[in-house]
């Protein structure tokens, strides 16, 4: 029996796209391997690149609050979280100098990724990723 390869090309497009991964709390955890499925499939991805320092482990309890508010307010966004010291690709890649560092993902924009720069907290956050969103809707990305 022939497979024609439009059968072929389903099969593979539903395996890519039904990519299950594993979450903290209802944070999607990404790594070398999944990172780009996850960039081809969510529209708006909020990643934290992570190193376990001091300051990446005070930020955490913020980024899961913002991630609980975004939840409550319906944002548009998927939040995600990179460890950098198992994953240097990525870190590699997008030049992670400094951490914990956010960068918004945005499918459709050519000037994606945009990276959060203000103070780590909650509100600090949730306010420059209400601005983004409205500055890319803006925009029609």
């Amino acid at each position: 029996m022939k497979i024609s390869p439009l059968v072929l090309f389903s099969i593979f497009f539903v395996v890519s796209y039904c990519y299950d991964y594993d979450t903290n709390e209802g944070i999607i955890i990404l790594n070398d391997t999944n990172f780009d499925i996850a960039l081809d499939y969510y529209d708006h991805l909020l990643v934290n690149f992570d190193k376990g320092c001091k300051w990446c482990r005070i930020f955490r309890p913020y980024y899961l609050g913002a991630y609980n508010e975004s939840l409550i307010e319906n944002m548009n966004v998927t939040y995600a979280q990179l460890d950098l010291n198992t994953n240097l690709l990525i870190k590699e890649r997008y030049e992670i100098e400094h951490h914990p560092t956010q960068l918004l993902f945005v499918k459709s924009d050519p000037y994606s990724p945009y990276r959060f720069t203000r103070t780590k907290n909650k509100d600090k956050l949730l306010a420059w990723l209400r601005e983004t969103l409205a500055y890319i809707e803006e925009k029609g990305y």
